[in-house]
């Protein structure tokens, strides 16, 4: 019978339900107890709330191999007494099928490979779960209409998550699309923030600012541009602020820079106007004279250590490295630096594989060095390279990248060569970028005797605090500061480098000292001094306090001179040689053991 379908479907199919209503594990409303019964895994029916052999249950359901005790025993009565009214009963026998059902033998064969569940009560009646009975029409008729039920519910459940799902992904796409178009707005917003304050800073080098309302849409804009500073850099396609140079800067760096322009703004249009005059007079083949007529080296002094306008540096800089080089060049066949490139094209020198590591470590934020496939880093690298076959003897040594990239920054790639040749065997010291580093270890001590004459309480505080000042200023030194402060003030003190030679980096090492001394002196930590002192190197944006204590300060006390810093630097240039060779013999004792 189709009661007999159904109910063989409950116990051979591994599918519980629940009240009638199919809701496995959830709360079922139509429940004759209440939307608060749940049934469990094992099979408990929730007709009134009780689990597997507690109690009266009044639903008729169960779970496969674990019918409830209550509903099994009144079932089974039931099929007992049909059973005696004249039906066979096989104790064993599989559960039928209706008789007009037309695919009796192949639920029985699916039947047969399924396993058998058996009903232990303590009633001789559950013994006969398989037995075919006969029911009257309207159980049957009721039975099959909550079949039906259960196909409608199902079906709305299934509807119902469908369409939840469905309004779930229409939120989630409305949502990223929505989050889009805030980024887009965002960095729109800091488009237009950027340009204003690239406006602002090109009205500050004209010196066009007129009334307190200009200088208060600064201040607004420089805040505003500081608070989202944080967010500009964490967008990878985010707007990106570059200096003149091309050097990447945060917005405070933007705000300082612009500050300084606001506070001499009449002070560089009267200093701008003193080099367009310069340079009006002394054009292309007179400036280089100048360079060697004392009265015109006076000027150009002055006007150098005020600062060297970007529109002039390239000249200016291309001629002070001439002038250094011109009696070696003319030793030199024509085109020196392109017959390097092309004799020794396709050929690996020593420093080939330490050069082509720090190519990419040299201006890491600067946006024509930052990518290996930029021209800015081919230039490097063609540079550096000549240089290591014109001078084996150095080959190449860290510190050089330094040097040729920054004088990239304003001349042609010859130019830069030729300024590597300047620097390292005219303006330092031989030795500065030999192996043993011999005149860079010299002129660390030398600086520590300047300390202690013109800084005698800072010299006598890093003592007590056991701290070697070398440990900080080596690289100050190496690469004339250029990887140790902001590149507006590098630049500065390079244009002065150039022009007055060796005793730059020690005036600006002192100045820079001098600038932080008192802060300095009210340190009492090991730890700390050495945090603030590599801290206070690259935040000095204060150009101009910088040069005023470089050129005034420090000539005030007892003067700064070349013949001050040649004593110190032949006393200590022999110290350091004897200790070398000391060691070197020690190191030589020690191998041959």
């Amino acid at each position: 019978s189709a009661h007999d379908s159904l109910f063989s479907f409950l116990c051979v199919v591994k599918q519980p339900v629940c009240c009638e209503r199919g809701r496995f594990g959830k709360a079922c409303a139509e429940c004759p107890g209440g939307a608060a019964n749940v049934c469990s895994a094992r099979g408990s029916c929730g007709g009134d709330g009780t689990r597997s052999g507690d109690g009266k249950c009044t639903c008729h359901s169960g779970y496969t191999g674990a019918l409830c005790d209550s509903c099994a025993a009144g079932f089974f009565r039931e099929a007992a007494a049909a059973a005696a009214a004249g039906d066979d009963i096989q104790e064993d026998e599989q559960p039928l099928k209706s008789p007009g059902s037309p695919d009796v033998e192949q639920q029985q064969q699916q039947q047969s490979q399924q396993p058998q569940y058996h009903f232990s009560t303590s009633s001789q009646d559950r013994m006969m779960a398989s037995t075919r009975s006969g029911y009257p029409d309207e159980e049957i008729a009721e039975l099959q209409s909550r079949l039906e039920a259960y196909r409608m519910q199902n079906m709305f459940l299934n509807n119902e998550i469908v369409q939840r799902s469905e309004l779930r992904r229409q939120e989630e796409v409305l949502a990223r699309n929505t989050q889009e178009r805030v980024n887009a707005l965002e960095e729109d917003l800091r488009k237009l923030k950027s340009s204003h304050l690239e406006l602002l800073r090109m009205c500050c080098e004209e010196g066009e600012f007129r009334g307190d309302l200009v200088k208060k849409m600064v201040d607004q804009a420089l805040v505003s541009a500081k608070d989202h500073e944080a967010d500009r850099m964490g967008n990878e396609g985010g707007m990106r602020l570059y200096d003149s140079h091309g050097f990447q800067i945060t917005a405070d760096v933007h705000a300082l820079q612009v500050i300084a322009h606001q506070q001499d703004v009449e002070a560089q249009k009267v200093h701008n106007r003193r080099w367009e005059e310069f340079m009006a007079e002394h054009g292309d083949d007179e400036l280089a004279k100048s360079l060697r007529d004392v009265n015109g080296e006076e000027i150009l002094k002055k006007l150098v250590r005020g600062g060297v306008p970007d529109k002039f540096r390239p000249k200016i800089w291309k001629d002070m490295i001439q002038s250094v080089v011109k009696s070696v060049r003319r030793f030199r066949p024509p085109n020196y630096y392109q017959k390097i490139l092309s004799k020794k094209e396709g050929l690996q020198s020593v420093a080939t594989k330490q050069i082509e590591l720090d190519l990419l470590r040299t201006f890491p934020t600067n946006k024509r060095f930052c990518q290996i496939e930029l021209e800015g880093i081919e230039m490097l690298r063609r540079v550096l390279q000549a240089f290591s076959w014109h001078n084996q003897e150095i080959g190449y040594c860290q510190g050089l990248n330094m040097i040729a990239a920054t004088a990239l920054l304003f001349v042609d790639e010859e130019t830069a060569f030729w300024c590597m040749v300047a620097i390292v065997e005219h303006i330092l010291p031989k030795g500065y970028y030999t192996n043993d580093m011999l005149a860079v270890q010299a002129d660390q001590r030398v600086l520590k005797d300047l300390v202690e004459e013109r800084l005698p309480r800072l010299h006598k505080h890093l003592n007590d605090l056991d701290l070697d000042l070398g440990l900080i200023t080596f690289n100050w030194l190496l690469t004339n500061f250029v990887d140790c402060t902001p590149p507006k003030t590098f630049i500065r003190i390079w244009d002065t480098f150039l022009f007055e030679g060796p005793k730059i980096p020690f005036r600006f090492s002192l100045a820079l000292l001098k600038m932080n001394e008192d802060r300095m002196l009210q340190i009492t930590e090991r730890t700390k001094m050495m945090s603030f002192m590599k801290a206070m190197s690259r935040e000095c944006h204060d150009v101009n306090t910088l040069f005023r204590i470089a050129f005034k300060d420090l000539d005030s006390l007892q003067g700064f001179s070349m013949a001050v810093i040649n004593k110190h630097r032949l006393i200590r240039t022999e110290e350091v040689r004897r200790e070398i060779e000391h060691a070197r013999r020690a190191f030589g004792n020690t191998d041959a053991e």
